[in-house]
């Protein structure tokens, strides 16, 4: 612990011996060095301002707001005070506050990069997104290895849309800060939605060495895996993904659909009906528990499933689809055609709904309407077009 001395006499020395405080954490001593310092200099701004961050540091925001102000009526062009005024606003939600200060430090200390970059976060916030642009790069010119201030450049470009240039600001802010676990999951997010899945994989397998609770890596992961066909390594995340949060009915369902997949429908059973013993009106399980009793040839209880999706969830196609699959195996044409048709409405590009709507109608005759269906599907899916055509030529 730091020791007093007779430097005390001079305002620097109590000065930087509060400040080795606050950097050890010994705050309360800060404090009371700090209140001694004023009773010898009551106008010395300094004291003020550390005496702020010394409660901001203990959380006592109202407080260390007070401070700030007081420093600042003695020099109101104290930018640090300003900066950390601004913050302690933007923290208590006080946005037009934190504004007016912010762009004061900036305009009595345009030098100070933390000013430029906590207004660039207050613009974000407030989706003004050009000019957090344009306060981020100021940050950055100011101090060129910032990581925070690449990895809020980067978020910025991406809601502007120049997806290619957020992934250079994302790409320099985890070379700045390799152990950035967050900047390497929304790296992975752009390269996924670039169509760049092997670069997502690594970018959100590196997030969860450097943060192995980070949730949103952990799911992105699971759909991830799935949508490459991985099937085996879909399902070890979704498992992780489960053991994280053993009561969320999506995980749940998540999971057994991929073990559906797999062949492993005992466990995928038993998943979806716990996920509707924690949420009963949960369209989805009932979805996915009727595909496995379809999957399963039980009609029965495979229609009861798709029917109670639909009570919970009127608009899922697939719902709409697998009953009218469901209807046709048991004879009931019109009822099959009339779910077909409602899948369709809702999702006008189903290929699937087109080729088994086109069958049902030349199956009954309708040859004009199964031809109008097999000209749609064409423009959806012309390999499928082209395997229907054969079926309605025969």
């Amino acid at each position: 612990m730091p020791s007093p001395d007779a430097t005390f006499a001079s305002k620097e020395g109590r000065i930087k011996f509060c400040q080795d405080c606050l950097e050890m954490g010994y705050l309360d001593l800060a404090v009371r060095e700090l209140m001694k310092g004023l009773n010898l200099f009551p106008d010395d701004p300094d004291l003020y301002f550390f005496l702020g961050v010394a409660h901001d540091e203990k959380g006592a925001r109202e407080r260390a707001i007070e401070y700030y102000r007081h420093c600042l009526d003695l020099q109101p062009d104290h930018g640090e005070a300003r900066c950390n005024l601004g913050a302690g606003l933007q923290a208590l939600g006080r946005s037009a506050e934190a504004r007016v200060a912010y762009e004061e430090a900036v305009r009595h200390k345009g030098s100070l990069p933390e000013a430029h970059f906590n207004l660039g976060t207050l613009y974000f916030d407030e989706q003004a997104f050009a000019k957090a642009e344009v306060e981020f790069r100021q940050a950055l010119a100011l101090r060129a290895d910032e990581a925070q201030a690449h990895y809020w450049l980067g978020l910025t470009l991406a809601q502007l849309g120049r997806v290619d240039d957020a992934v250079g600001e994302l790409t320099a802010a985890v070379g700045a800060d390799p152990r950035f676990a967050d900047a390497y999951f929304n790296l992975g997010v752009l390269l996924d939605n670039q169509g760049l899945k092997d670069d997502a994989l690594e970018a959100y397998n590196t997030c969860l060495d450097l943060d192995p609770s980070h949730d949103w890596a952990q799911q992105n992961l699971v759909a991830l895996y799935s949508a490459k066909g991985l099937l085996k390594e879909a399902v070890a995340a979704a498992r992780e993904s489960v053991r994280r949060q053993e009561d969320d009915p999506e995980r749940l369902v998540t999971l057994g659909s991929l073990l559906t997949e797999t062949g492993q429908v005992d466990e995928a059973a038993e998943l979806f009906l716990r996920a509707l013993e924690l949420s009963p009106d949960y369209a989805r399980a009932h979805y996915q528990l009727g595909a496995l009793f379809l999957k399963q040839g039980l009609v029965k209880k495979a229609a009861r499933e798709f029917e109670r999706a639909l009570e919970k969830d009127p608009n899922s196609p697939k719902a709409h689809y697998n009953l009218g699959v469901l209807h046709e195996t048991q004879g009931q044409r019109e009822r099959a055609l009339q779910s077909y048709q409602q899948a369709l409405a809702l999702k006008p590009d189903f290929a699937e709904a087109h080729y088994n709507l086109a069958l049902a109608y030349h199956d009954s005759g309708q040859e004009a309407l199964a031809r109008a269906q097999w000209e749609r599907l064409r423009q959806v899916d012309p390999a499928m077009a082209r395997d229907l055509q054969g079926h309605l030529k025969a």
